[in-house]
């Protein structure tokens, strides 16, 4: 497996342990909105909480494919993706919307005012693809803008700060706002 193959499962892994402090720091308990909790990716939720006690399953999503991001939460719908690059929107387990990008998804989308961001990249061995950058309308999925992104690597987890989208790629940093 490629180094940053590694460094990417490894930081989707850090997630996963703590998707469950799902508290965003801003006020709006019950919420992540982004890859490692916050936009400046510290993967630390101060004020976040999870089960203690017994616990029972309360719903499950199953997918055509393997979901390999862990979710989005905010005001209780979850947003993930699978490897072969579709987004989901979930509700208590029922599907609210999907967009199929036809490219593999391996981050967790970011979700920010009305718009939901991911970044997709042709599956591994695939002869053909481009990587991109996408907004997505939260409450129905359509597509609001790509970007092709001119990288041979891996896109990794997006960031939204003030009306900027950063996406990382190996050592370069992609940066897109309006303009």
């Amino acid at each position: 497996m490629r180094r940053r193959q590694y460094l990417a499962l490894t930081s989707v892994s850090v997630l996963a342990t703590t998707a469950g402090c799902l508290d965003t720091g801003d006020g709006s308990a019950g919420e992540l909105r982004m890859s490692r909790y916050d936009p400046a990716n510290t993967a630390y939720a101060p004020d976040g909480t999870g089960p203690t006690d017994d616990v029972t399953e309360e719903w499950s999503f199953t997918a055509d494919r393997s979901i390999w991001a862990p979710p989005a939460v905010v005001d209780g719908t979850v947003y993930t993706a699978t490897g072969d690059g579709i987004v989901y929107a979930l509700r208590d387990g029922d599907e609210e919307w999907s967009f199929e990008a036809n490219e593999g998804v391996m981050m967790t989308p970011a979700v920010v005012d009305e718009t939901v961001y991911s970044a997709t990249f042709p599956a591994p061995g695939a002869e053909t693809g481009t990587p991109t950058v996408q907004a997505l309308a939260l409450d129905d999925g359509t597509r609001r803008w790509t970007r092709d992104v001119e990288t041979d690597e891996f896109l990794n987890a997006s960031s939204v700060v003030d009306g900027t989208v950063y996406v990382n790629a190996g050592d370069t940093l992609y940066a897109y706002a309006e303009g």
